[in-house]
């Protein structure tokens, strides 16, 4: 190659012809397509092939080793091996046409052409056009290269079952749907199609460095890449080999505990704990500049594997991070229910610190702020995210050593007693939408109220909606058809009784509830002290509330 990196517009045929080999880091995750995406791809074809049409298949990323003469493929893996495996029922196809007797030679050469061309290197009959990771390139090559049926398919590895499964399931596509048996040339047709209509954006480039310009640029136009895959090769182009086995593992336990579809937003918050506010369009910029040599690229796996126990608890995509401090735990649980992710910078600053008592007091006050703040207070947050991203770097950076330097730091975004009971007196949050949330609120007042200690998550409480959801022409006489709507989720309507109190409910007017409400061992059902209920009498119950709430979620330094 010339030049240092090309972008070009190729069909399959184009990309697999004029390249010796694809290989795929044996650190590269393994093949994962389902039914689903065979299924997808499938009808695509078989519509665009209807129409005579091109199907476009996103964009392909390479990187070129010289010495070798082989392209590294950072991005598209999964869409090329199911294209190859598609191209190997075809060729099933035509050894079955030869066993009938039917064009033997021309069908050998049809075979022959399909192997050199698309599925092995060029003279050679062991070595694959495309090298794929250790879990799958012996079975691709033993079984499906040579068409060789496992021997037993329960021992195979999943993703080796994958790619028995998805041979399969075209095999029989092609069975059912392209007649191939009644007319011969239907093969052909199919294969035209695939090889030469099936197009990509191919990317290929000498380094990995190059590949993270394009990916940038790839990026700011809508075009989504394999963030994870890419950052893995990179860094373990610059590892010694006897660095690697151990990163190896480190790498799959962070993504079995973050998931490979969360892994990026990891990296950017790790990355805002050392670099301060990065926004989604800079973060490969951010990459080239912090991941240059093999101990950056060591610090960094380093670093995720510490701390994605505690990301993947924050995130709710890991359970196996324990803490016996009931205060973290509650802490960790309120933050993963209200679901704002841009305190977690911050939150792993602190974790870095290897303090649980700093830890337990800022999960505290994140917690309590993220929820006067946003759930409450419905502000936007957004506006969160810088301040939380520069206290998170001083922190980083040993500036602020404790929580009330902390807290000074973010304390405007604590709003003030007066603005969050305003704020929660007109406060409606959908029961259908958000049952976990309100929950929580109403088991969290009733704690207060009762002097009591539910959990939110394993209550038997059930949410009672005073003025129904599905309200009779009875309740409109208090409550104006044009706007009753308004009410029904509002937090004044709301409060917790036991199953089978909740069941005379049913059908009952405010009176008959007022009575059930009584009887409720829960106390948040006794501040009905009310005769009727309309706007003013809901508004006046939700205020009470409110000033319960304001107690609750109020952060105090400590003393």
């Amino acid at each position: 190659m010339q030049d240092q990196f090309a972008v070009n517009n190729k069909c399959f045929s184009e990309i697999m012809k004029n390249r010796k080999a694809f290989i795929v880091s044996k650190f590269q995750r393994s093949y994962s397509w389902g039914e689903n995406q065979w299924h997808k791809l499938w009808q695509d074809i078989r519509i665009t092939k209807a129409n005579e049409e091109e199907l476009f298949l996103g964009s392909i990323m390479t990187t070129y080793n010289d010495t070798e003469d082989v392209f590294y493929l950072v991005d598209g893996q999964q869409r090329l091996l199911t294209i190859s495996i598609l191209i190997l029922c075809i060729v099933e196809k035509y050894y079955k046409l030869i066993d009938y007797g039917l064009d033997v030679e021309k069908n050998k050469t049809e075979i022959e052409s399909l192997y050199h061309n698309y599925l092995l290197y060029e003279d050679s009959n062991t070595n694959t056009k495309m090298g794929l990771n250790e879990i799958n390139q012996d079975f691709y090559f033993e079984n499906l290269i040579n068409l060789k049926a496992p021997k037993n398919i329960g021992k195979l590895h999943p993703s080796n079952r994958s790619l028995y499964n998805c041979f399969n399931f075209y095999s029989q596509r092609i069975d059912i749907e392209c007649k191939w048996l009644k007319d011969t040339g239907e093969l052909g047709k199919l294969l035209d199609h695939v090889v030469n209509k099936l197009f990509f954006i191919d990317i290929h480039s000498k380094d990995i460095n190059q590949t993270y310009i394009i990916m940038d640029a790839l990026k700011n136009n809508g075009i989504q890449t394999a963030i994870t895959d890419s950052l893995k090769i990179h860094i373990f182009d610059l590892l010694k080999a006897s660095d690697k086995k151990k990163v190896n593992n480190e790498w799959q336990e962070i993504i079995k505990m973050v998931s490979t579809k969360g892994f990026p937003l990891f990296l950017k918050h790790y990355l805002q704990t050392c670099k301060g506010s990065i926004q989604d369009e800079t973060l490969f910029e951010v990459l080239r500049d912090t991941i240059k040599t093999r101990d950056d690229g060591l610090k960094l796996i380093h670093d995720l594997y510490h701390l994605a126990p505690f990301y993947g608890a924050l995130t709710g995509s890991n359970l196996s991070y324990v803490n016996e401090d009931d205060d973290i735990v509650k802490s960790i649980n309120e933050l993963k229910l209200f679901g704002i992710l841009e305190v977690i910078p911050l939150l792993l600053s602190v974790y870095k610190k290897k303090d649980p008592a700093l830890l337990k007091e800022v999960l505290k006050m994140c917690a309590t702020i993220v929820f006067r703040y946003a759930i409450i207070g419905a502000m936007p947050t957004n506006k969160l995210e810088p301040v939380i991203n520069e206290t998170a770097l001083l922190v980083n950076q040993n500036k602020l050593t404790n929580s009330d330097d902390i807290f000074k730091k973010i304390k405007h975004l604590h709003i003030d007693k007066e603005q969050f009971k305003n704020s929660f007196k007109r406060r409606s949050i959908n029961t259908n939408t958000h049952k976990e949330l309100v929950s929580y609120i109403l088991i969290m007042i009733e704690n207060k109220l009762s002097d009591a200690s539910y959990s939110y998550f394993s209550n038997d409480a059930i949410i009672e909606h005073t003025l129904p959801e599905s309200p009779s022409n009875h309740w409109k006489v208090n409550f104006h058809k044009d706007h009753i709507d308004d009410y029904i989720y509002r937090l004044g309507n709301l409060t917790l009784l036991e199953t089978d109190l909740h069941k005379e409910t049913y059908h009952q007017y405010f009176k008959e509830k007022k009575t059930i409400y009584d009887r409720s061992h829960y106390q948040i059902s006794h501040t009905f002290t009310m005769n009727n209920w309309d706007p003013a009498t809901l508004e006046k119950r939700q205020l009470l509330l409110a000033k319960v709430a304001e107690e609750i979620w109020r952060y105090e330094k400590k003393k």
